[in-house]
């Protein structure tokens, strides 16, 4: 719910229809991609614009069309010359693995405030104080439009996330684990190391977050472990 008050119509996000890639049948590389990393990391293929003179690599659209979301890819002009075909898998697994419901959270609320004052407003309707005072602004602007949209299945389901929450809780930790999460699946979608990394040490960070060597440190750390190579088999990723 606290994604769909951060979303608009496609128009909001300056996208056009001319814009849109044919991503089902296209025969463009990073359609080819997009289609790969979607078939690998079992996930739905969103909405892919090209926008060659918008700055950026890989740029989320949260749209919301009809009353749904319908979350889109914006493919910028950085990522349109000067990488090759598995720096740009590398990109797109990652992106793509975001936009996984448990993950999009991070996509859409671009700041640990924000973060936990949604937090917080979910707690709020099931009954139960969380956050810190000085969020309460932000967290009675999220419970109103949240209250709207909360059928019964949903608070039932919520109540027992909730109930399950520690009083202390680090969203910080949180937002660095999903980060990793999603360079990991870039990993597994591009199969070459030097590629993830470069993707990863080139991305801008956020404040309090890792530092470009410390991501890359930990996707080392994490192809050379029991871990990865489990995935692949798992993915049917031949393991070389």
């Amino acid at each position: 719910v606290p994604v769909a008050l951060r979303a608009g119509p496609p128009k909001a996000f300056e996208l056009r229809a001319k814009e849109r890639m044919p991503i089902e049948h296209d025969t463009r590389v990073v359609a080819k991609i997009f289609r790969h990393a979607a078939r690998l990391l079992s996930v739905s293929l969103p909405d892919v614009y090209v926008q060659p003179r918008r700055p950026g690599r890989l740029m989320l659209a949260n749209c919301i069309e009809k009353g749904r979301l319908a979350p889109a890819v914006i493919v910028g002009r950085d990522l349109m010359t000067g990488y090759r075909d598995t720096e740009i898998a590398a990109s797109v697994g990652a992106t793509l693995a975001l936009l996984r419901p448990a993950y999009y959270l991070k996509l859409t609320l671009s700041t640990l405030d924000e973060l936990e004052a949604a937090l917080a407003a979910s707690a709020q309707l099931v009954g139960r104080k969380l956050g810190r005072p000085e969020l309460e602004p932000l967290t009675s602007a999220f419970v109103p439009e949240m209250q709207k949209r909360l059928t019964r299945p949903i608070a039932e389901a919520l109540q027992a996330t909730v109930q399950r929450l520690p009083d202390q809780f680090d969203l910080a930790r949180w937002r660095n684990a999903v980060d990793a999460a999603a360079q990991r699946a870039g990993l597994l979608v591009c199969g070459e190391l030097a590629a993830a990394a470069r993707m990863v040490s080139s991305e801008s960070t956020w404040l309090g977050g890792p530092r470009p060597i410390q991501r890359v440190q930990e996707l080392i750390t994490y192809s050379v472990s029991p871990s990865y190579f489990a995935a692949r088999r798992h993915l049917n990723v031949t393991v070389g």
